[in-house]
């Protein structure tokens, strides 16, 4: 279970002479940490790790003037942060990513290394593909119909979550706020999870001339905040009308 609060226990039966499992049986153990005495060598191993970890997660890389949030029912400035980094490691005309790969807010005040790790703790690669405008709003769709609102940079989109799935999407234009070409093809950045069909991004298998840059995202994310702290800039992201809900 995540953060440890459960271990999963399996029980099987064999039958050794026929070389199959029979018989399973599984449950899930609550664990309590108050009700165990911590082993001493391990305790020990740990603070010596942490000793040497911290001193690189206490790393400065740049500021931000106020808390970046999460959000997986709309748009979020800390989405827009990871989507614009992607994009600034790559060259593309949309970045898309899904509000799952996000696991901590970025508080205001100096950014550390472990913070950014903190919010994507994933060693997940930026992959590029081509899709048609059709495609990219099929996976707008696509998550929307899971109650996930994608993150996107290079892109704008209304959505209305009354309407039926498939047919949410309202309006999709891109950086320069045109429509989308349904027929017309671009280049659009994502993570290898969803390229590999994480979150039921699916839509991405069908696109063309798929490759995994080898560009890690969470490095994206670190150079994005240090280039601006070398340009004397602190992190100021906003939401900013990228994605907006129909009332």
């Amino acid at each position: 279970g995540s953060h440890g609060r459960s271990v999963g226990v399996v029980d099987l039966v064999v039958d050794a002479a026929a070389r199959r499992v029979v018989e399973s049986d599984f449950r899930w153990l609550r664990t309590y940490g108050d009700r165990l005495a911590p082993d001493s060598a391990m305790a020990a191993r740990v603070e010596r790790w942490r000793a040497v970890v911290d001193r690189v997660a206490a790393a400065p890389v740049g500021r931000n003037d106020t808390l970046l949030v999460r959000s997986a029912r709309g748009e979020s400035a800390l989405g827009n942060l990871l989507a614009d980094a992607m994009r600034g490691a790559v060259p593309a005309e949309i970045a898309m990513m899904n509000p799952g790969g996000l696991r901590a807010d970025l508080p205001a005040g100096t950014v550390t290394r472990g913070q950014l790790y903190e919010v994507m703790p994933f060693d997940d690669t930026i992959v590029e593909v081509e899709l048609t405008g059709a495609q990219v709003k099929e996976v707008l769709e696509g998550g929307l119909a899971r109650g996930l609102v994608t993150q996107v940079s290079g892109l704008r989109y209304r959505f209305d979550s009354r309407r039926p799935p498939g047919d949410r999407v309202t309006a999709l234009l891109d950086g320069r706020g045109e429509p989308l070409s349904p027929e017309r093809g671009y280049r659009v950045l994502c993570n290898n999870f969803m390229a590999e069909g994480g979150d039921h991004y699916t839509t991405f298998a069908r696109g063309r001339g798929m490759r995994d840059t080898q560009v890690a995202l969470r490095a994206a994310l670190e150079n994005h905040v240090a280039r601006l702290a070398g340009e004397g800039k602190p992190l100021s992201y906003r939401l900013e009308g990228r994605i907006v809900p129909e009332p």
